[in-house]
C-alpha cells in the first residue's frame, strides 16, 4: 500500500511539473504603447486616404459658375411694412371677467341612474343629508324606457366640481361631470 501511495504522489509532482502556467500581470506598458502607436497611425491613415484616391478630392473652387439659390442678398422687408400696420395685441389673455365665465356654461354631477324611482330618491336623500344639493331628473330613451338620474349641482366653475366631485369620492360615489348652458331662474 505505501508503494502504490508514493507512485501516486510522484506523478502528481510529475504533472503539476509539466503543466506549470505562466502568471499574468494585469498591466504590460509595452502592448499599452503599442496599442496607442497603432491608433495614432490608423487615424493618420483614414484622413490621408480621401486625398490619395484620384477624382474624390474636393476643390476650395465651385465648378460651375451658375449661381445658387442663396447667393443673392436676402432682403428684409418687415422693417419697412411694421411701422406702417396696425396689429391688435391682447394684453392679458388669461384674464376672464366673472360675467363672461358664469354665462359659458354650468357644471352638473350625476351620481346615478336607477331604473326605480325608489332607488333614485334614497340615493338624493342621502346626498341631501350630507350637504349636496341634489335632484333627481327623469329621462325617456328611446323603446319606452324610463331613467331617473340623481344630480348634483350646479356649479358654475370647474373648480367647484372638482371639489364636489373629490366629496362624492370619499363616500364611494363615483360622478359624471355634466356641462350644459345655464338656465335662468
Amino acid at each position: 500500500m505505501t508503494v502504490n501511495a508514493q507512485k501516486r504522489k510522484s506523478r502528481a509532482r510529475g504533472s503539476a511539473r509539466t503543466g506549470r502556467r505562466t502568471k499574468l500581470t494585469g498591466f504590460s506598458t509595452k502592448s499599452f504603447f503599442a496599442g496607442i502607436a497603432v491608433g495614432i497611425l490608423g487615424t493618420i491613415g483614414v484622413s490621408l486616404v480621401p486625398s490619395l484616391i484620384p477624382g474624390s478630392a474636393t476643390s476650395s473652387q465651385p465648378t460651375d459658375n451658375a449661381p445658387g439659390p442663396d447667393s443673392s442678398p436676402t432682403r428684409y422687408e418687415f422693417w419697412e411694412t411694421l411701422p406702417t400696420n396696425d396689429v391688435a395685441v391682447n394684453t392679458d389673455p388669461y384674464e376672464m371677467s366673472a360675467t363672461k365665465s358664469a354665462v359659458a356654461k354650468e357644471y352638473l354631477l350625476q351620481a346615478g341612474s336607477f331604473r326605480k324611482q325608489d332607488e333614485a330618491d334614497a340615493l338624493r336623500a342621502e346626498l341631501i343629508l350630507a350637504g349636496f344639493a341634489a335632484t333627481t331628473s327623469e329621462v325617456s330613451l328611446v323603446g319606452e324606457d324610463r331613467w331617473f338620474r340623481v344630480l348634483v349641482g350646479p356649479y358654475t366653475s370647474r373648480r367647484e366640481t372638482r371639489k364636489a366631485m373629490s366629496a362624492l369620492r370619499t363616500k364611494k360615489i363615483s360622478a359624471l361631470v355634466l356641462e350644459r348652458p345655464p338656465r335662468d331662474g
